[in-house]
């Protein structure tokens, strides 16, 4: 009994909720975001690993004066396009897409992380058909337990 005791005892000194089932994966996040004179974007990716791994990104690009005249907006890391982001009646963008539903976010932490990410926004003004802007404000946190201490 002592020795069950013992075995016990490093878990619940460390508030580990692993019995109630809360202390099952790791989390992960970057934030970066960047701006130009034109425009500004935010972006946030998660993931998810161990119990129901999944990654999900989230976006808001603006930039009052692109409104109306935006052809395509993607992300890219040097002249390679990893991501395409939806857009309708040729605006500026906010949305969030998940892997488990189709989306490959494959490599994304290590993108923003590293500062090598660009949002590259083409329009149809003729003065300024491309505008792009480097996501070199980064923040995030690396694999953690959130319900573990």
């Amino acid at each position: 009994m002592k020795f069950r005791v013992l075995l016990a005892l490093p878990v619940v000194l460390s508030n580990c909720m692993l019995l109630s089932g809360r202390c099952l994966y790791e989390i992960r996040n970057v934030i970066a975001n960047g701006s130009t004179d034109a425009a500004e974007a935010h972006l946030v990716e998660t993931e998810q690993r161990d119990y129901q791994p999944d990654k999900d990104l989230s976006w808001q690009i603006t930039g009052a004066s692109l409104q109306g005249h935006v052809q395509k907006i993607t992300l890219q890391e040097g002249s390679t396009i990893r991501f395409e982001f939806p857009i309708q009646n040729a605006v500026l963008t906010s949305g969030y897409v998940r892997q488990s539903e189709g989306a490959n976010l494959n490599g994304f932490f290590d993108l923003l992380s590293d500062k090598k990410a660009a949002v590259v926004i083409t329009t149809d003004i003729a003065a300024r058909p491309t505008v792009t802007i480097p996501l070199l404000n980064v923040q995030g946190s690396d694999w953690n337990r959130p319900y573990c201490s």
